[in-house]
C-alpha cells in the first residue's frame, strides 16, 4: 500500500511584490441557501482570496483576502453580499506576528 505524505507544495511570497497592500480576514454568514459548487468555483477562481475555510460557531466561512486597495476589497465584499446574500464581518490585518503569505502550487 502506498501512502502520499506531501499533499501540497507551498512557497512564501512577499505580498508587496504582488501589489497586495491590504490583507484582511473575513467571516461570512448567510441565512440563504447558497450553491456551494458555484461559491467554491468563485473562491477558487479569485486570486485575491488566499484561504477559505468552512467553520463552526459564528459564521459559515472564514476567508483570508489580500488585495491591492480598499476599493478592490470593497468590490469583492459587495459581490459576496449581492451574489450569495452573505453578511460579512471583516478586519484588516495591521501586523502579522506569525504567518506567511502562501500560495499552493
Amino acid at each position: 500500500m502506498s501512502t502520499l505524505f506531501i499533499q501540497h507544495h507551498f512557497t512564501s511570497i512577499d505580498p508587496k511584490i504582488l501589489n497586495k497592500n491590504i490583507v484582511c480576514v473575513c467571516f461570512l454568514s448567510s441565512k440563504n441557501d447558497i450553491s456551494e459548487s458555484d461559491f467554491f468555483d468563485y473562491v477558487d477562481s479569485n486570486p485575491d482570496i488566499d484561504e477559505c475555510h468552512c467553520i463552526t460557531g459564528d459564521g459559515e466561512f472564514f476567508m483570508k483576502i489580500s488585495t491591492e486597495s480598499s476599493l478592490k476589497l470593497g468590490e469583492l465584499l459587495d459581490y459576496l453580499r449581492k451574489k450569495y446574500g452573505f453578511k460579512t464581518k471583516t478586519s484588516q490585518v495591521v501586523k502579522s506576528i506569525k504567518g506567511n503569505f502562501t500560495k499552493v502550487f
